[in-house]
Parts: C-alpha cells; structure tokens; sequence
C-alpha cells in the first residue's frame, strides 16, 4: 500500500473510532484543518477519508457551511434497526452446519456471568454474539454492509451508555441467553423469532431513552 492511501485509510480509521467513541460528538463541527494537523495529513487524503465517511453516514459535508458530525436521531435509530432485523434474521438461515457451539457456550457463560454494572462489557458481548450470528454470511458485499451496520449500532450503544436502565439490562441478558438455548438445540426458526423480537424491543427501548 503507498503512503498516500496509508494517510487516507489513517485518517478515515481515526475520524470514525472517534466517531463511534464519541470523542467527536454527534452534531459537532469538525475543522478540517485542525484534524489534518492534528494527524499530520495533507489536505487531499483527508478530503477524500471525509468523503468515504459521509457516504457511509457519519458526517454531513455542507457546501460553503462546514463539515458536522451526524446526528444520532430517531431516523438512524429505526434505520439500523430495522437493517438488522432483515439482515441477522436472514442470516440465521444460513446456519445449517455453522453452528459454532464450543463459542456459543462460552458466550452463553459470558452472558451468565454479567451484573447490572456491566453495562460496557454487556454491550461488548453483546457485539461479539450478534457479529457471530452475522459471520454466517459468505458474501462479500453482505459482509461490508454489515460491518457498517454494526459500527453504527456500536454508536448508538455508546450515546446510551449511561442512560440503560438496569431492568433493560437485565431483561437483554435474560434474552440473549434464551437465544443461545434455542440455536444450541438447533431450532432456528424458534430463534428467528425470539431475534426478531429482541431487536424490536432493543429499537423502542433506544428510541425512548434517546429520543423522548
């Protein structure tokens, strides 16, 4: 890889984690300036790392105005959501003979382990088994759109960290480990199901404490 693209995949790396890790918060002006010395890159390889970001919704060029973090909103919210519910459900009937079980164990212990003020590490395992059951797909452009997919998710998450009610977490342990039961026995449309309505639930649940 040339220096020029390692500056550009550079700056776009660094942009998005400090993106999805709210060091940049949602709605905040990014300097384009003072992000490129700040990383010691040119102005070329960083327009086009900000350019890559907006056409995959973390920030908002305007014309002649500036450069904005994206907003985390109600729209984002029911977007992912509702990408995830199409895209995990109709991952899980890809599973026939990919079912990893030695990991589903040990997420299945993870998830019993947690307490009410594991909220970082409870959204941890919880992207662990969720990018799991994703992994099922073999293709290549399901897959990037995926990763995205989650990366905003993980933002989300973030945003709400301190808001989660410990019932909420309680109730989200308690589901992923029905889950973990029902594809170790091998009952996938059972799952399906119970998936579905955990991301239904997940999406008012973020909806209500981001939003109202």
């Amino acid at each position: 890889m040339s220096k020029y693209m390692n500056l550009k995949e550079k700056s776009y790396e660094i942009i998005k984690q400090n993106i999805i890790n709210l060091t940049y918060v949602p709605g905040e002006y990014l300097e384009e300036k003072k992000i490129s010395d700040s990383l010691e890159v040119s102005r070329t390889p960083m327009r086009e790392a900000l350019s890559r970001l907006e056409d995959e919704g973390w920030v908002k060029i305007y014309p002649r105005k500036g450069i904005y973090v994206s907003k985390v909103d109600e729209n984002l919210i029911n977007n992912i959501f509702d990408a995830r519910k199409n895209l995990e459900v109709s991952a899980l009937k890809l599973t026939t003979n990919k079912l990893p079980k030695i990991k589903l164990e040990l997420l299945k212990e993870k998830f019993d382990g947690l307490t009410v003020d594991d909220r970082k590490k409870m959204d941890d395992i919880d992207d662990e088994f969720h990018n799991m059951i994703l992994s099922f797909y073999d293709n290549f452009f399901l897959n990037k759109a995926s990763i995205n997919i989650m990366e905003h998710a993980k933002r989300i998450k973030m945003f709400s960290l301190g808001k989660k009610l410990k019932a909420r977490i309680l109730q989200s342990t308690e589901e992923h480990i029905i889950l973990i039961n029902l594809l170790l026995e091998e009952k996938i449309e059972e799952a399906e199901e119970v998936l579905y309505e955990h991301l239904e639930r997940a999406q008012r649940y973020y909806l209500k404490i981001l939003i109202v």
